[in-house]
């Protein structure tokens, strides 16, 4: 999509970003990242925390401390996989002149490239026009 539009506005300056989630999902893609990482090193380890507790081993954690491997790579994929959801945002926001003009998130699709473009041009028409009045000045 940037291609297409530095072909019609070569000066334009085109930057992504990721855009933010929500704190709290933040906040638990973080914790559950602590959790996994946790999880992990106790397998490596051999660290049973319910027998340390004083509590009887369950059979996963058994099945964990014997195919450390497949046990530890499994956590890793499904957390990550968590993780990426829950930090997703699906956001596509077009921002011109640090004005809004496409967001994803309100219209629940990506725009076409002639409609970017045809709302591009409208917007520097418009802006252009802004400037020519802004320019002439009050009448004396």
């Amino acid at each position: 999509m940037s291609r297409i539009v530095l072909q019609k506005y070569p000066s334009f300056i085109i930057e992504g970003d990721t855009y933010p989630p929500p704190a709290w999902r933040a906040h638990l893609a973080k914790s559950l990242q602590f959790l996994k990482y946790s999880v992990i090193l106790m397998t490596v380890f051999n660290f049973d925390p319910f027998g340390y507790l004083g509590y009887p081993t369950p059979n996963f954690v058994s099945y964990a401390m014997q195919n450390k491997v497949s046990f530890c790579l499994m956590t890793f994929l499904l957390g990550n996989i968590i993780e990426g959801q829950l930090l997703s945002t699906g956001a596509f926001e077009i921002y011109l002149d640090d004005i809004p003009i496409w967001s994803k998130l309100y219209t629940n699709r990506i725009p076409q490239p002639e409609e970017l473009l045809h709302i591009i041009d409208n917007h520097v028409k418009l802006r252009d026009s802004t400037k020519t009045i802004q320019s002439v000045g009050p009448p004396m």
